[in-house]
């Protein structure tokens, strides 16, 4: 596993190579200071959008509907965050970004860093 930053700010592992029915986190860790939420999204091959899968604020973990049976999202948004997905299956292959934010805004967060899962 190969960490990378597009940021000088932001780090996580650049790709992740994982069998069906097994479980894969991800972490994230970033210096921005003052940053209290911390998002997820996916991107797939099939549909170019990004999805947010869910997001930290401080260290509560809010889902989205439609990945909040096998996404789960722990630790403290103010440094680090880990994405874990259990039961992996082939529709989750895909791009996963991690973003940070100093406040909730309807904008795209500032820094991001992206992880492909295949």
């Amino acid at each position: 596993m190969t960490d990378i930053s597009l940021s000088s700010e932001i780090i996580q592992p650049s790709a992740v190579f994982m069998e069906p029915g097994k479980t894969v986190s991800l972490s994230c860790a970033h210096t921005y200071k003052d940053y209290f939420y911390l998002y997820w999204y996916q991107q797939t091959t099939k549909d170019t959008s990004l999805k947010l899968t869910g997001y930290l604020y401080t260290t509560k973990f809010y889902s989205e509907k439609d990945f909040e049976m096998r996404f789960h999202i722990s630790g403290d948004a103010k440094t680090e965050g880990t994405l874990q997905i259990s039961n992996l299956s082939s529709a989750d292959s895909a791009v996963y970004y991690c973003a940070v934010r100093d406040a909730q805004c309807h904008s795209f967060p500032l820094s991001s860093a992206k992880t492909l899962i295949s």
